[in-house]
């Protein structure tokens, strides 16, 4: 069996799921219960995610991409969300479901409203759907970063866990974004007559430096506690975390299914110098307002279909 082959399950239970999510907003629509048009605009974005594309205070892509490369963005992103809570409505254990009619995550249906609630002139001028997410799902608790990391006292050349990586974003997390990116398909055929381009990213390699946001740290805290108290070798365990989220996405993408996605590769946009990083990276998880995410937002902007 091919890896496109195993894929191919989450792949149909995304179809199920987005052919749920366009008959219930029909029915909505049928009882007079719509969504406002969107303005006007020759370049249309609709985005879901995370807090790449939902960043207090303001200045993060999406906003980058209105104020400077002219896009008029929809979005229903949230801070801390992950990639199953995109998805479904109750995020799922190891196993995850077949889809039914109260399943749905609250971004996915919003995305269906949102698209079947446009004009033609803006269904003609929607460029692509952005998707900002998995980041929550492998660093979001110290629990899991914990899961994916031997203690440093073993002594591991390699000090994240291969067999954790081929569980997490190999298996449960690939499988995650195929149904999602399988629902969106689905969805956007069924209410827009095409495949609209979606296009997604893997983020940049970040620096676990104990900065977070209101008393909120992500990555020291569990990484000093397995025994890496020096900052360069806590660098190198997330570069190995982010190269991996994006070589799973990179290779799903491969599958002929997916020709209409794209992928935006942000590592080394920003820099994790001693000397500099904090010009760049605002915390452990997030660009600087304007320069980091900036330079983000400008890597993709150049891979949305013109």
């Amino acid at each position: 069996m091919s890896t496109y082959d195993k894929d191919q399950p989450a792949i149909e239970r995304g179809r199920r799921l987005g052919d749920f999510l366009v008959e219930g907003q029909r029915r909505r629509l049928a009882r007079g219960v719509g969504v406002a048009p969107l303005a006007a605009a020759q370049k249309m974005l609709i985005a879901l995610g995370d807090s790449w594309f939902a960043y207090w205070p303001r200045g993060d892509v999406l906003d980058v991409l209105e104020r400077k490369h002219h896009y008029n963005v929809d979005s229903r992103a949230r801070a801390g969300c992950t990639l199953a809570e995109m998805i479904f409505e109750v995020p799922p254990g190891d196993q995850i479901p077949d889809p039914d009619e109260t399943a749905q995550g609250e971004q996915l249906k919003w995305l269906t409203a949102r698209i079947q609630g446009l004009t033609p002139e803006e269904k003609s001028s929607l460029k692509a759907i952005l998707l900002s997410g998995g980041g929550n799902d492998v660093v979001g608790d110290k629990q899991t970063l914990k899961s994916l990391v031997h203690p440093a006292a073993e002594g591991h050349a390699q000090p994240v866990k291969e067999e954790m990586l081929v569980k997490l974003v190999d298996g449960r997390l690939r499988e995650l974004l195929t149904v999602m990116l399988s629902a969106i398909t689905t969805v956007s055929v069924a209410s827009v007559g095409r495949k609209v381009p979606i296009l997604l990213h893997g983020y940049d390699y970040p620096v676990p430096d104990g900065r977070g946001v209101f008393l909120n740290v992500w990555l020291k805290p569990g990484l000093v506690e397995l025994g890496y108290n020096v900052l360069d070798d806590r660098k190198k365990i997330l570069k190995t975390l982010i190269d991996r989220l994006n070589m799973m996405q990179i290779a799903l993408l491969q599958n002929p299914e997916f020709q209409h996605v794209l992928h935006a590769n942000l590592r080394g946009t920003l820099s994790t110098l001693d000397a500099d990083y904090q010009e760049f990276w605002q915390n452990e998880l997030h660009p600087t307002i304007p320069t980091g995410f900036e330079l983000v937002a400008d890597k993709v902007a150049a891979k949305i279909p013109a």
